[in-house]
């Protein structure tokens, strides 16, 4: 029996919640039966005070007219948005019954490369229509893509869930307001150099994070993790990822797909692929030169592998949020996987990376990218002013031949 309180209530008195499913910074997340359609839906409702806070309250209702404006295969649709008395603020959304990412980390210790190949290239076709649409995730990371079982002759379906904290690249929806210049919003383990030091975030910081997710798919851990969260932070900002086939024993993925993560992983997001699509072609490109091994078995038993093994685990009643006893990658710094805000001058008065001093200057890609066109401005207007000067003595020399 469920000590949550929520569970056989009706919400709106149309949605009977059933079961608990997750929960995160914005939320919790239950699993509810229509009382008219017969059919399974995921609610989200916000708990623990924010539906009193203006900002998540503002946040939340973003979330579902950002979401509910396009349909796309690898994208949780949005369904149904309103408040009831007893919960409050909720937003109703497809219910996708699977795993995410995350614990099939925890289950496998890492994925089989050609599963893993599968889920990138179907995340970068999600993010690339948000995208499109100037709909920046913000929040990308493992526990954020849900990975589906379908019939046994299609593979997994990768989709992309909780856009809680998304925002319009066009600043129409009042993004700027929500997140603040000098405020952190993101998860730690996968936010982008520019996003740690309080800058707004854009189409490149997704890119950032999704190469922190295709690094851990593949390696089974992501490619900076600190014992704090503040020292992940500075990770990102200073610190190289390790080649991710130097990080595992016999790693079978072609070199491409290291020099792909490497590219997404830079500090400097003009140094980054510079849209989804063309990460998505590279992703395409490796695994053709991978070989797809399943070609002559229509039920991809390679792909449903890591899948199955977790999905067996649940039937179990096995919890796949901790740690499986034979992974060969243990999490030692569970603390750093949630969604955060926080002051940018907490993250300094921490010693973390907003904190600057002679021995540790902060490391910010944007101004490094400003100092530089500035340099470069200031060499060219040296040459300009050289030259005239140039062309100034070569005038009275000849002026000076002619009055003679």
């Amino acid at each position: 029996m469920s000590d949550d309180p929520l569970i056989g209530q009706t919400l709106d008195r149309r949605y009977r919640i059933t079961q608990r499913l997750s929960a995160g910074g914005a939320g919790i997340v239950y699993k509810a039966q229509h009382n008219r359609l017969d059919r399974p839906f995921a609610v989200k409702v916000l708990t623990g005070g924010l539906e009193t806070d203006e900002e998540s309250v503002a946040r939340f209702e973003r979330e579902a007219r950002v979401t509910s404006r396009f349909t796309h295969p690898n994208i949780v649709e949005i369904t149904d948005f309103g408040v009831d008395d007893t919960f409050g603020i909720y937003l109703v959304m497809e219910y996708v019954p699977g795993v995410t990412v995350k614990q099939l980390v925890n289950w496998n210790g890492r994925l089989e490369t050609q599963f893993a190949l599968e889920m990138a290239q179907q995340i970068c076709s999600g993010l690339a229509a948000a995208h499109a649409q100037g709909i920046i995730h913000r929040d990308i990371k493992s526990q954020n893509i849900m990975v589906i079982e379908q019939e046994e002759d299609e593979p997994p379906i990768a989709k992309i869930l909780d856009f809680g904290i998304a925002g319009l690249a066009d600043g129409a929806n009042n993004a700027e307001r929500l997140t603040r210049t000098g405020i952190l919003m993101g998860t730690p383990t996968y936010m982008s150099p520019e996003q740690t030091i309080g800058h707004r975030p854009d189409h490149l910081c997704d890119i950032y994070s999704f190469g922190c997710v295709f690094y851990e798919m593949l390696t089974g851990r992501p490619p900076f993790k600190g014992d704090t969260p503040f020292e992940t932070l500075t990770m990102h900002q200073r610190q190289q990822p390790v080649v991710p086939s130097t990080a595992v024993d016999e790693a079978d993925w072609p070199q491409m797909v290291d020099d792909l993560i490497l590219h997404c992983l830079q500090k400097k997001k003009l140094d980054r692929p510079q849209s989804f699509k063309i990460v998505e072609a590279q992703v395409r490109d490796a695994m053709d030169a991978l070989g797809d091994s399943a070609e002559e078995d229509d039920a991809h038993p390679t792909i449903r592998m890591d899948l199955n093994r977790a999905l067996e685990a649940m039937a179990r009643g096995e919890s796949l949020d901790s740690q499986h006893p034979d992974n060969p990658t243990p999490d030692r710094f569970e603390g750093g996987m949630n969604t955060m805000k926080m002051e940018l001058t907490e993250h300094a008065r921490k010693g973390g990376a907003g904190a600057s001093s002679p021995n540790n200057p902060i490391v910010d890609p944007a101004a490094e990218e400003a100092a530089a066109v500035s340099g470069q401005s200031r060499w060219a207007l040296f040459a300009i002013m050289a030259g005239m000067a140039l062309l100034g003595g070569l005038a009275v020399y000849l002026l000076g031949n002619l009055l003679q």
